[in-house]
C-alpha cells in the first residue's frame, strides 16, 4: 500500500481503490491501494476525512499498513473506487503540533536534554523530558528559541535513505528498524531526525507556540505546549476567563493579580472566622448536652441547617458523657438526616443495641463500633418519632 501521506503530505483530496474490507468490533476496517489518511502512530493523532461522503472513525496500522474504520452499515465493496477527503484543519493542527514538538526537542537535545516520549490531544501536546526540573526563566528561553526558529521560515522536507547513511545526517535519535529505509524530517539547517508523522512546509506554518504547563512524572518533567490552531484556541480560552475574573472583580488587567490576592486574603480571614464560629458553637452545644445527660440520663437534640463538620466537632467535644446523647442534624428542609450516638465507656453493648433499634425501625444507613456510632437517616423524624427515639435512648441506659 501506498502512503501518500509522505510522498505528498499536501493533497487532501484523492480517488483510491478498496483493497479489503474487513468487520471488525468498532466497524469496518477499509484498506486503500492508496491513502493520504494519516493513521495514529508515534504519538500523534489520526487524520479525520470522509470515503465516499461517509466520516471516517479513525485511522490506524497494523503489521498490514494503514487502514481506515467506517461505520458497520457503511455500503462499500472490494474493487469500488472512492472519493476520499481528508480533514484540513484536523491535518494542520496535529502537523503544527508535531513539528513544533521536533523543533522543541533539537533544543532540548542542544543542551544535552533527551526528549523520553510524545503525546498529543484534541488540545496540546506534550513531551516528557529526561531532568529532574525546569524553572520559569528556562521555559521563557526554549519559547523564545522556538519562536525564533518559527519566525525564520526553516523549510521542513522529508527524504528516505537507507541505514547505512544515517550516520552522515547526525540524526538526533535512530530507531531499530533493521535494513528498512528510514524516513528523515529535515528542519532546515536545525534537525534532522527519523519520523513517520505529518509536517508543516515550514516552520513558519507553526504560528504561535506556547509552554503552558508542566508536571513531574517519574522523576522527570513532561512539558504541555500549544502551537497555532491549538495556542489560538487556548488564546481565546484564557483571555475569555481572564474577561469575565476582571468583570467579577470590577478591576483592569494590570490589578487582576492584586484583586485576586486581596481576595485570596479575605477567604483566609473568614475561613478562620468561620473556624472560630464553629468551635464556638460546637462547644456551647457539647456542653449543653453533657449537662442533659447529666441532668435526666439521656440527651437528645435535633439540630436545623448547621453543616455536618458541626456534627462531627460537637461529636469530638463529647467525653465522658453520663449518659447517651444523641444528635439529629438536617440541611435547610432536606429529609435525609445525619445523626450521631455516644454512649458512656464500659457500656458499650448499649450502642450495639441502639444502632440494630435505629436500623430496624428507621431503616438508618450507620455504622461504628465502641462508646460511638453514626450514619444517615433517610427519613425525617417527627415529633412521635422523635419520642420514641428519646425512649430507645432511655431504656438503653
Amino acid at each position: 500500500m501506498e502512503k501518500g501521506y509522505w510522498q505528498e503530505p499536501a493533497v487532501l483530496e484523492f480517488e483510491a481503490l478498496v483493497a479489503s474490507v474487513t468487520p471488525v468490533a468498532d466497524g469496518l476496517a477499509v484498506r486503500l491501494d492508496t491513502t493520504y489518511f494519516y493513521p495514529e502512530s508515534g504519538g500523534q493523532l489520526a487524520d479525520g476525512g470522509t470515503v465516499d461522503g461517509v466520516r471516517i472513525l479513525t485511522a490506524q496500522q497494523d503489521e498490514g499498513g494503514p487502514y481506515v474504520i467506517l461505520p458497520a452499515s457503511t455500503p462499500i465493496e472490494v474493487g469500488a473506487r472512492v472519493r476520499c477527503v481528508v480533514d484540513g484543519d484536523l491535518r494542520k493542527k496535529h502537523s503544527q503540533l508535531h513539528t513544533a514538538q521536533h523543533v522543541l526537542s533539537k533544543l532540548l537535545d542542544r543542551s544535552g536534554i533527551a526528549t523520553l516520549s510524545f503525546h498529543m490531544t484534541d488540545e496540546d501536546a506534550s513531551i516528557e523530558v529526561g531532568m529532574p526540573s525546569v524553572d520559569q526563566p528556562m521555559l521563557e528561553s526554549l519559547e523564545d528559541q522556538v519562536e525564533d526558529a518559527i519566525c525564520q521560515c526553516l523549510p521542513v522536507s522529508s527524504l528516505f535513505v537507507e541505514p547505512t547513511e544515517l550516520a552522515s545526517y547526525g540524526v538526533r535519535k535512530v530507531p531499530d528498524l533493521g535494513s528498512a529505509r528510514l524516513r528523515l524530517i529535515r528542519i532546515g539547517d536545525l534537525d534532522v531526525n527519523p519520523c513517520g508523522g505529518t509536517h508543516v512546509r515550514c516552520t513558519g506554518e507553526i504560528g504561535a507556540f506556547n509552554i503552558y504547563r508542566t508536571d513531574k512524572v517519574r522523576g522527570n518533567v513532561r512539558l504541555y505546549f500549544v502551537a497555532g490552531l491549538t495556542a489560538t484556541l487556548y488564546r481565546r480560552r484564557a483571555l475569555a476567563a481572564l474577561s469575565s475574573v476582571q468583570r467579577q472583580l470590577a478591576c483592569g488587567l494590570g490589578d487582576v493579580v492584586t484583586a485576586v490576592d486581596r481576595l485570596l486574603e479575605q477567604t483566609r480571614f473568614l475561613e478562620r472566622e468561620s473556624r472560630m464560629l464553629a468551635d464556638s458553637l460546637a462547644d456551647s452545644i457539647a456542653r449543653q448536652l453533657l449537662e442533659d445527660a447529666a441532668q435526666t440520663g439521656t440527651a437528645l437534640r435535633v439540630l436545623e441547617g448547621l453543616p455536618g463538620d458541626i456534627v462531627r466537632r460537637i461529636v469530638a467535644r463529647l467525653d465522658e458523657p453520663t449518659g447517651p446523647i444523641c444528635i439529629m442534624a438536617y440541611t435547610g428542609d432536606a429529609s435525609v438526616g445525619q445523626f450521631a450516638c455516644v454512649v458512656p465507656a464500659g457500656r458499650e453493648p448499649v450502642a450495639a443495641r441502639l444502632l440494630e433499634n435505629l436500623r430496624e425501625r428507621y431503616g438508618a444507613h450507620c455504622g461504628g463500633s465502641g462508646t460511638h456510632i453514626q450514619g444517615r437517616l433517610d427519613i425525617r423524624l417527627d415529633a412521635g418519632q422523635l419520642a420514641e427515639l428519646t425512649g430507645l435512648l432511655q431504656s438503653a441506659q
